[in-house]
């Protein structure tokens, strides 16, 4: 009994793989012709300016307040000026107070739509963003840092 079970299983083997051998052979894929030769892509511009990743550049200190200007105008500029050692200026969340000229509050919020001022400085620099709730006289403040003019 025990080899007819042996011949039996054997058998079976021998019916599957006849089976997965035919099945391939009707299924074989021929070999597709190899796609044109694209034209290599154009080459890309060298940038001007690179902006650093800030993780890239965790090594850098914080920039202190003192040696930070800012200032606003002409118009509805505010300016970051920047002069010292390679330092990191982190976002300001910087606030703003528009008056009137007879004195009432025509803004008060967020002096700048988005932090353009944050970044990397060495050396001198200066950065510009547009000051929100203009025209007016601006008060800036946030961060340690001051600002006021007419905008």
């Amino acid at each position: 009994m025990p080899k007819r079970i042996d011949l039996l299983l054997v058998a079976a083997l021998v019916v599957v793989v006849g089976a997965v051998a035919g099945d391939a052979l009707r299924h074989r894929h021929h070999a597709s012709p190899a796609p044109p030769a694209a034209a290599p892509p154009a080459r890309a511009p060298v940038p001007e300016q690179v902006r650093l990743v800030p993780s890239t550049t965790a090594f850098l200190p914080r920039c202190a307040a003192s040696v930070i200007r800012l200032t606003v105008g002409p118009g509805a500029l505010l300016t970051l000026r920047y002069a010292g050692r390679p330092c990191h200026v982190p976002p300001l969340h910087l606030r703003s107070v528009i008056r009137t000229p007879d004195g009432a509050v025509a803004y008060r919020g967020p002096a700048l739509a988005y932090e353009a001022l944050s970044g990397n400085y060495a050396g001198e620099g200066t950065a510009h963003g547009r000051l929100l709730g203009c025209p007016g006289a601006a008060i800036v403040t946030g961060s340690g840092l001051s600002a006021s003019g007419r905008c």
